[in-house]
């Protein structure tokens, strides 16, 4: 997708695109583990690889997205915390678009499973990845 595309479906979302990047892994902070930026990175990959565009670390107006879907509008968040307020409170930051949450404990054990395992809990397997 080229960046007059990109715009033209962040404007029909309703998402103002500020001009950074697209299509790349960004860190969110110097905080970030190596198995959140790692899952993160991996994630992008698949969707690079089937034609999505996507931003990491996209800024909207309650908070940040590890990975903002532009293509199919969703939002991705690897959690740490994936109790019942923590997982509320996400809901709410990301009310409007789709969100996905994968437990980053699930990474830390078997990274590969951990991504075959949530995309067949999701009813994703071959639509995304």
């Amino acid at each position: 997708m080229n960046f007059d595309k990109v715009r033209l479906a962040c404007r029909k979302r309703g998402v103002k695109y500020d001009g950074k990047c697209y299509n790349s892994v960004r860190f969110h902070n110097t905080n970030e583990t190596l198995t959140h930026f790692m899952a993160k990175a991996r994630i992008c990959k698949h969707l690079f690889d089937k034609g999505h565009s996507f931003f990491t670390e996209f800024a909207f107006k309650n908070s940040v997205a590890d990975i903002y879907d532009i293509d199919a509008d969703f939002v991705i968040e690897i959690q740490g915390d994936m109790s019942l307020a923590a997982v509320t409170k996400k809901q709410e930051q990301f009310k409007g678009h789709e969100l996905w949450l994968l437990p980053l404990s699930d990474f830390e054990k078997d990274f590969e499973g951990a991504l075959g395992k949530w995309l067949k809990r999701m009813g994703l397997h071959g639509f995304l990845f």
